[in-house]
């Protein structure tokens, strides 16, 4: 943890990825911008499985 800058108290997230898993940092101006994406894609679901076909 400590070669990618991480120190104690720091908040990270574990996710997927195509080459095995990633651990990042957790960052709040990204967290904003996927709750508002989550926001958007539940309310217009129907125009964004329309645009999907």
């Amino acid at each position: 943890m400590a070669k990618h800058d991480f120190e104690k108290g720091d908040e990270f997230y574990v996710t997927d990825s195509p080459d095995g898993m990633r651990i990042t940092k957790h960052n709040p101006e990204f967290e904003r911008q996927m709750r508002a994406a989550r926001e958007i894609m539940k309310r217009r679901r129907a125009v964004l499985r329309e645009l999907a076909k």
